[in-house]
């Protein structure tokens, strides 16, 4: 990847105008901080025990992202029927 970024040397984006390597340069930083959050993650995950297992939430709960959503459904629904 930096062989890649190397050879973009100056150049720069069509519209923005932007220097090549540094909109290729996001993604080994994207990578980087992935790795690091999955770290976290994973050793926090590794601090449980038999009697609290599952009681650290992972960094983004879906299930609690799709309850608010369907929350904010019903909610609407009621808004429109009244």
């Amino acid at each position: 990847m930096a062989d890649v970024i190397r050879l973009l040397g100056s150049s720069k984006t069509t519209m923005l105008q932007l220097p090549q390597a540094l909109v290729y340069s996001v993604i080994p930083l994207s990578l980087i901080i992935t790795c690091i959050r999955l770290v976290q993650d994973t050793a926090k995950m590794m601090k449980e025990n038999e009697e609290n297992l599952g009681a650290s939430k992972p960094s983004m709960d879906l299930n609690a992202c799709e309850r608010i959503y369907q929350e904010k459904l019903a909610a609407k629904a009621k808004g429109v029927e009244k």
